[in-house]
């Protein structure tokens, strides 16, 4: 899987993206959703602080973990959303 300096990774990225569409791609053809980059977060973290709600919605219907999944600071997505 090609990831960059802080390995993030295609799902990182598009988890920022401003539609779901690129994600949904990724997410029939498989692509895991919980992978961390150097900073722990996961997709989910970041479209939760970057206020993608309709990227959110969709990692957590695909199953993203938002219970135990905390980034370098210790936050969840919840406390990203706020």
């Amino acid at each position: 899987m090609i990831q960059d300096e802080v390995f993030s990774n295609v799902s990182h990225y598009a988890a920022v993206c401003a539609t779901s569409g690129p994600l949904e791609i990724l997410i029939s053809e498989r692509m895991p959703i919980d992978l961390t980059n150097k900073m722990k977060q996961t997709p989910l973290l970041l479209a939760a602080t970057f206020g993608k709600h309709a990227n959110c919605e969709v990692l957590l219907k695909a199953g993203a973990n938002w219970k135990k999944m905390k980034d370098s600071e210790g936050y969840g997505a919840i406390h990203r959303a706020v």
